[in-house]
């Protein structure tokens, strides 16, 4: 359980600051958009999200196989 709430946590971290440095970035670049700015954060921190969640099942199926099970 502990390590479930750990790396939850950590996730989070890792989420919160890609989207904040997204937006800060943007910001920066466009800095009359500040609502667009933290849309653009978001939108990063999702897709980075989208792209470890592919790796990981990637790793899952290649872990198992072809319709194969887990154990």
């Amino acid at each position: 359980m502990a390590s479930q709430q750990i790396g939850a946590s950590l996730g989070t971290a890792l989420l919160s600051t890609i989207a904040a440095t997204a937006a800060a970035d943007h910001l920066r670049a466009h800095p009359t958009a500040p609502a667009e700015a933290a849309v653009h954060g978001f939108n990063v921190a999702s897709l980075g999200a989208a792209a470890f969640l592919c790796l990981a099942a990637l790793a899952v199926f290649l872990r198992t196989g072809r319709g194969g099970s887990a154990r």
